[in-house]
């Protein structure tokens, strides 16, 4: 305390530069900890695994066609493209609903009367297609159909059903069962009680390995991208806590610089 009431704006301009140099470490620290694996990995809906029925869709993106090659023929002849209709339970559709720009009514929902489109990539605007109706037939009795007034829109890459094909139509998962008499689970999310709860994950991978049709099953666990992101991050933590002592290295010579002068002036005046 002594040191410090000593020189009354060396002390202040010391205490601003620790100051700044606080501030800057607790900014690189925090954008250490918003880039850890934890914190980057994160599944939609914030789930820890998803699994997906690979009988329904191409494995490889590169399997299909661009879009720009069937460009005319898509628009000359929409009919010969066919969609995907997908089914999401209530607690999805507040999820999804609360990321759209214009949530939809709950209820038009739920009744079957309006769906949410996921745009695929294509170059729709909201307006093109808001309010519109889209009718889907089923691919085995094109006589049986369901009426949908377009209300909502995403981008959620998550709904891709089918690749290299139009729009998604996403509706409640009660409409699509009264509509389809055989709908196929295309994925299933799965939350842990426990994030990142290893021991649950091996079981699970477990019971997939051991099905009889494991083959056509694939499975992103969160666990496993987040180990690769934190390989490949480094020695970043380390680089924080260097960075504190930098901060603290300059404060402590201050005090012993100071501590020292105050000795040497002592024995001055002794003398």
């Amino acid at each position: 305390m002594e040191q410090f009431t000593k020189d009354k704006k060396r002390t202040a301009v010391v205490l601003l530069s620790l100051a700044a140099s606080l501030s800057v470490y607790l900014c690189i620290m925090t954008m250490l900890d918003s880039q850890a694996a934890r914190t980057i990995v994160s599944n939609y809906m914030d789930t820890d695994m998803v699994i997906q029925n690979d009988t329904a869709c191409k494995e490889k993106s590169e399997d299909s066609i661009p879009y720009g090659k069937e460009k005319d023929e898509y628009q000359n002849h929409p009919e010969n493209f066919g969609s995907s209709l997908i089914g999401i339970d209530e607690q999805e559709f507040d999820y999804l609903n609360n990321s759209l720009e214009h949530p939809i009514n709950k209820g038009d929902f739920r009744s079957g009367k309006a769906c949410i489109v996921y745009r695929n990539g294509l170059d729709l605007a909201d307006a093109d297609i808001i309010g519109k109706n889209v009718t889907c037939a089923l691919y085995e009795d094109q006589q049986t159909t369901k009426t949908f007034t377009i209300e909502g829109i995403t981008d959620e890459n998550y709904y891709t059903a089918l690749l290299g094909y139009p729009p998604t139509i996403i509706a409640c998962d009660q409409v699509v069962k009264t509509f389809a008499n055989h709908p196929i689970t295309l994925k299933t999310s799965i939350k842990y009680h426990k994030e990142y709860d290893r021991d649950t994950e091996q079981e699970i991978l477990a019971l997939l390995e051991e099905n009889d049709n494991a083959k056509d099953f694939s499975w992103e666990p969160k666990i496993e991208d987040a180990d690769e992101i934190e390989k490949a991050q480094g020695n970043m933590p380390q680089l924080g806590i260097s960075l504190l002592v930098c901060t603290m290295v300059p404060v402590l010579t201050w005090i012993v610089l100071e501590k020292n002068g105050t000795v040497v002036e002592r024995i001055k005046g002794v003398e």
